[in-house]
This record gives C-alpha cells, structure tokens and sequence, in this order.
C-alpha cells in the first residue's frame, strides 16, 4: 500500500460519532489547491440561516433577519439540554413585532466535530457525452488548470458527491469567531503563510476574503471549521511530499 493510501486507510479508520454526517462545501480553486498541498486545516463561512441551527434545530428562515448578531456573544457551553459548545447567543427581534421580548436563542453550526466536508470545486467531465455522465467516469479539475479535452467547466454548485476528490475530517470544535479577530496561527491554518519578512502578511488573506464577499467587515460573524484532515483525495506530488515529511 503507497505512503499516500496508508494515510487516507489510517484516517479513514478513526471512529465517528453515531450522528456524524456528510456535507458538501464550495471551494475556489486557490482553497482547493491548499488543501491538497496540505498546507489549509481550516476554513470559515458567514453564520447564515443555511449553515445554523437555532436552539438545536431548523430555523424558519423568515424570522432569520430577527436575529440580531450585532450583539451576539459566545458561550462555551454546555447548553442546558447538554448540548456541546461553544455556540453564539444572539438576541431575537421578531420581525412582525415592535416590542422587545427580551429572546435569546443559542445559533450552533451545522457542521461539528466528528463530521465530514466533501469539497465542491469547478470541474468537468472527460468525455462528451450525451446528457449526464455515469458515476465513476472521468473527471477534470479547474482548479488544476486541467486543459484536457471534454464538455465546458460546470459550477461547483452542481457538483455530485462521486465527483469530489476531497473529504476532510472535521476533528476539533467548530468556533464561532468574528472575522476580524483572526489570530496570525489562524490566518496560516487558513492557508496564508505569514513570513517573517511580511509583517502585514495577513493583508493578502484580507484582501481574498474581500474578493469572495464583497467586503471585509472585522465584526462579521463566521463559523471557524477547523483541525480538518484529509481522509479522501486523488493526491498530488506535493501532498505526498507534505504526508511523507510527517507534516
């Protein structure tokens, strides 16, 4: 068995809590890139109504705007119920009503410890075919700016799970973190080295999450994935080259 498949064997072997689950994650194809180099061990979302859960269940997305993260707070839990933490307590607004409640939910992530991501990154298949591929057919990546002939590049959108070429461990605790409180460790578990040369290092990761979203607000709440381990991936020469110097 190659270095590489006694890896992915060793990482595929850990036990996963019961209620483990599955989810497919977008990436760009920098991201991807990172991660198959083994250089990204975590990755950050805006908290959205997709992504959360609100007092440990599905939200109606309606009410999502009621919730007011300008004056969430972190608690490290337990919740009362016994739920793990940490999770953010937002107070709650109902949009249809003036007064104030005095609510206050608890806003867990969807994805936690134990779970797995499946990358969603730009592809296409390897042959032209009429309408839609059979699973286990070929598979070319943008991300490795793959000119090989086959159909048009299709979104990761719409990219099925036999189609990943990714799946990471999500083995610590999902942290709900601003955006703008970022640590220099945490900038480079993103995939941004910080030279020692470059003190404003982090400013290039600043300037890629503004690319992605529009904007850079320091007081923008994400959900942190992190500690994420390769279990699955077509690896390249420079992932073999990380797993090989024990990295």
């Amino acid at each position: 068995m190659s270095l590489v498949n006694t890896f992915i064997a060793r990482q595929a072997d850990r036990e996963r809590p019961e209620s483990a689950k599955d989810h497919g994650m977008l990436f760009r194809g920098a991201m991807i890139r990172m991660l198959l180099r083994g250089l990204k061990t975590e990755t950050r979302r805006p908290i959205a109504w997709s992504n959360s859960l609100v007092n440990g269940e599905g939200f109606p997305k309606r009410l999502w705007v009621g919730l007011d993260f300008d004056r969430a707070w972190v608690d490290p839990g337990p919740s009362p119920a016994g739920n793990e933490g940490p999770y953010l307590k937002v107070p709650f607004q109902h949009p249809d009503d003036s007064t104030d409640g005095g609510l206050v939910y608890r806003v867990y992530p969807r994805i936690w410890q134990g779970d797995r991501i499946w990358a969603k990154e730009t592809f296409r298949y390897g042959d032209a075919l009429e309408g839609e591929p059979a699973e286990g057919q070929g598979v070319h990546y943008r991300a490795d700016e793959d000119e090989c002939a086959g159909g048009p590049w299709r979104s990761s959108i719409v990219m099925p799970r036999w189609a990943s070429r990714i799946m990471l461990d999500v083995t610590e605790p999902t942290l709900p973190q601003p955006i703008g409180e970022l640590t220099p460790e945490q900038v480079t578990a993103e995939g941004f080295p910080l030279p020692a040369s470059d003190p404003e290092g982090e400013a290039s990761f600043h300037e890629y999450w503004r690319r992605l979203h529009g904007s850079f607000d320091p007081s923008l709440w994400t959900w942190a994935y992190r500690g994420l381990r390769m279990v699955d991936t077509n690896a390249t020469p420079e992932l073999a080259s990380t797993l090989r110097d024990g990295s």
